[in-house]
């Protein structure tokens, strides 16, 4: 990860997955119909140390289907095999256990989503590179129809409900003078963010949707300041996330403050996303915040300059740029050209025929 070499880091990632696989313990089992290993989360598996090591693979797991994995393979279970949320959480720790369990569901979903679109897509495009597909794909996860899949269509309702129902939960917690301006808690408001905005637009193909989360854009864009600022209380010291800190197995408020720059158009909101990729110091996993910041400068760049020949108007609010100058979805790839970066993005044509249509554009680093 240190090395920028992703791909050899989920390989990594997936030969320990598969020792795992084979170990016989009461709490990990191999489903075949899935294709995926269930980790039983319970406080069994917390004092065991093979437990121990399985949820320290649970978290890389999630950091590689974020970086283009279609899904993870550890399926996380509770140890009743419900996913209960509480009234309010009573630590959190709690809530993060739980913001756990829906994230694992979050992408478990998704990536049935990506077989079904793959499944549509068939061949087609087989001889395109990854990045292509990997859009191609990704985009294609908006229009699959879900009438013909009632179980998906009922798993996507209810993470939506649950998510609403983990922030209510949260919020007695987050208002507690103990936590309320703790880097954990305001770390965890902002990854329930980043679930909870991929869960609700994952089935939108019009951009102009996402202006609707323009104050929860604002807030999460505010916590992530307060979080770099920030200085943890004593009691927190055992977080990954410490002031100071270089390097992190897993993802904190980049993958937010990612999304952000990609799906706010309000142009102050939007930079100071930008800036706060560009001023993180900590790599999380995979997540470089410097570089990403690079790109979201050029994805922000492209949509503003095609607002403006569209419009003749200078960017300033989200209104400003017509639904046909957004990108539905974006992949950050690298280029052949030393010192060059690539991106790839889709968008559906509803101005004409509703298509979907990819392209991409090389720009210097």
């Amino acid at each position: 990860m240190l090395q920028g070499n992703r791909p050899a880091a989920v390989a990594h990632l997936r030969t320990g997955l598969r020792i795992l696989s084979g170990l016989h313990v009461q709490f990990l089992r191999l489903d075949p119909r899935q294709g995926s290993i269930c980790l039983e989360l319970s406080s069994q598996t917390e004092q065991d140390p093979l437990g121990q090591l399985a949820r320290v693979f649970a978290r890389l797991d999630y950091e590689a289907t974020m970086f283009g994995e279609r899904t993870p393979v550890l399926a996380l279970l509770p140890a009743d095999k419900k996913l209960g949320i509480p009234k309010a959480f009573a630590s959190v720790a709690e809530a993060k256990q739980s913001l756990d369990l829906l994230a694992n569901c979050v992408f478990r979903f998704r990536g049935e989503l990506l077989r079904l679109a793959a499944l549509e897509i068939g061949d087609k495009f087989s001889e395109m590179d990854f990045a292509v597909r990997h859009c191609l794909h990704h985009s294609r996860t908006r229009t699959v129809n879900l009438c013909c899949h009632p179980a998906l269509q009922e798993q996507h309702d209810d993470l939506i409900t649950n998510l609403a129902r983990w922030s209510s939960a949260f919020q007695a917690l987050s208002l507690h003078p103990l936590h309320s301006h703790a880097r954990p808690t305001l770390l965890l408001e902002i990854q329930h963010f980043y679930l909870h905005f991929l869960i609700l637009t994952v089935r939108d193909t019009y951009e102009q949707h996402c202006d609707r989360f323009a104050d929860t854009f604002k807030r999460i864009v505010s916590l992530s300041e307060k979080f770099i600022n920030g200085v943890a209380p004593s009691n927190y010291m055992q977080s990954s996330f410490l002031p100071g800190l270089t390097f992190t197995l897993e993802s904190g408020i980049i993958p937010a403050l990612y999304i952000i720059s990609v799906k706010c158009r309000d142009r102050d909101i939007r930079r100071a996303a930008i800036s706060l990729l560009q001023s993180t110091t900590c790599q999380e996993g995979m997540w470089e915040g410097a570089l990403i910041a690079r790109f979201m400068e050029e994805v922000a760049e492209l949509e503003e300059k095609a607002a403006r020949d569209q419009t003749g108007k200078n960017v300033v609010t989200a209104s400003d740029i017509p639904e046909q100058a957004r990108f539905n979805d974006v992949v950050v790839a690298a280029s052949e050209r030393p010192g060059y970066g690539r991106l790839v993005y889709g968008r559906f044509l509803h101005e004409s025929t509703g298509e979907l249509v990819v392209s991409e554009e090389c720009f210097q680093l």
